[in-house]
């Protein structure tokens, strides 16, 4: 039984057939054809069913890919950190959901690689929720994530930056010429909110849990009529006013033509970087864990001095 049986096992079993393997894996069909048959042949039982337009794991195929999976991971995680050792250079994987990315992804990338270039960097995006699983399973070193989250028992935290979710419709909606027309403009209640369509990121994000959450308490439900990976629809559908959303403010710049409106349901978070407890941080995730520190000392000092010129001008 040799590894690349293993692994064309797994990719067929997981593309749903041979072609969409071989065509993820740049292999020809017949090389893959050829490990799958060897391998059932030494296991003496057949993995797949063989229809007309796929293949389906049969019973045994299906017990043999859950045996197997994790070991191969961990195998391939092995041969990736062995590679890195190789090369004489240390490598992070740090993980971001797309909100935060947005806005601390690119600093920490191209500083931390100024400041450390012999260091490898890994972003990994995805939703709080997978990126917490893929720490568990040691598929990331560091996560990215809101301190606040009742479900970070099992994570060492540091925090880097507190910021605020804000409610925001583009400038031509009616909340937004109302709100900038009167004086005293009460902060919208949840049962106002609720009237609103809403267009936010995809599932996963604890932003997502605290709205539903908060209206929930309230016996209400948010009008979310989209769910999107992409900031850039979710700014453009928000400035053209279809729908409202809610982001937190350092993803929204002036350019985007959308106004802040307050509301009941503007939490303020702490993002923080979080890692497995007890696990010990290799060499370069403790390098990046410094360089985050001190970025964050920084953005505070920044956020003192803006606050202290705002206070003197008043």
């Amino acid at each position: 039984m040799r590894l690349t049986q293993l692994r064309y096992f797994i990719e067929v079993a997981e593309a749903g057939g041979v072609n969409a393997a071989a065509r993820k894996l740049h292999i020809s069909q017949p090389t893959i054809t050829t490990a799958i048959h060897d391998l059932e042949a030494e296991l003496e039982t057949a993995l797949f069913h063989r229809m007309k337009q796929r293949m389906e794991l049969t019973e045994e195929g299906r017990f043999f890919y859950s045996q197997i999976l994790q070991p191969m991971a961990a195998l391939q995680r092995a041969a990736e950190d062995t590679k890195t050792i190789s090369r004489g250079k240390n490598g992070v994987r740090l993980g971001a959901p797309p909100m935060i990315g947005r806005f601390l992804v690119p600093p920490i990338l191209s500083e931390f690689k100024r400041s450390y270039p012999d260091a490898e960097l890994k972003i990994i995006e995805a939703g709080t929720d997978e990126l917490k699983r893929m720490m568990v399973e040691d598929q990331v070193d560091m996560v990215l994530m809101i301190g606040e989250s009742q479900y970070n028992i099992g994570f060492e935290q540091y925090a880097l930056m507190h910021t605020q979710y804000a409610f925001y419709v583009g400038k031509q909606h009616p909340l937004a010429r109302r709100y900038l027309r009167e004086e005293g403009f009460a902060p919208l209640c949840l049962q106002e909110l609720a009237c609103e369509p809403l267009v936010l990121f995809d599932k996963g994000l604890y932003l997502n849990q605290l709205i539903e959450q908060a209206f929930a308490n309230e016996g209400l439900t948010p009008d979310v009529v989209l769910s999107t990976s992409q900031i850039s629809m979710i700014k453009e559908l928000t400035a053209q006013a279809v729908a409202s959303t809610f982001l937190m403010r350092e993803c929204v710049e002036e350019r985007d033509a959308m106004v802040e409106i307050p509301t009941e349901l503007s939490p303020e978070i702490t993002i923080v970087a979080a890692w497995k407890k007890g696990q010990a941080l290799r060499p370069a995730a403790l390098r990046l864990l410094k360089f985050m520190q001190a970025m964050g000392r920084h953005e505070r000092n920044r956020r003192r001095e803006i606050a202290g010129a705002e206070e003197q001008n008043i």
